[in-house]
């Protein structure tokens, strides 16, 4: 009998532990789902302005989301955002995760 309870207590906290450890496996999965489509979606911006020529316009920008706007940082000079826009765009040609979506 004692053995029985043991056994069916040990299955009991076994199914608890998987449950809660799949549900914070899909959570992490969710989070970095999120980061690399964040990243995925700047470097589509790449793709659509590769010289950086949005950052010539950055004065006029209201938000991030702006066609030309992506690398736009409020109270920065052209040349610092060129230069921040052309290392993402650098990395963005060597990434493979955002290949493998499109």
């Amino acid at each position: 009998m004692n053995k029985t309870l043991f056994c069916l207590a040990l299955l009991v906290l076994c199914v608890v532990l998987f449950q809660t450890s799949s549900a914070e496996k899909e959570a992490k999965e969710h989070k970095s789902q999120k980061f690399i489509d964040d990243l995925c979606d700047k470097c589509s911006y790449c793709k659509t302005d590769p010289d950086c020529e949005g950052c010539s316009r950055c004065s006029e920008c209201k938000t991030r989301r702006q066609e030309g706007c992506r690398f736009c940082r409020k109270d920065e000079e052209e040349n610092d955002c060129v230069k921040r826009c052309k290392k993402g765009c650098r990395i963005c040609s060597g990434l493979k995760s955002c290949k493998d979506g499109e």
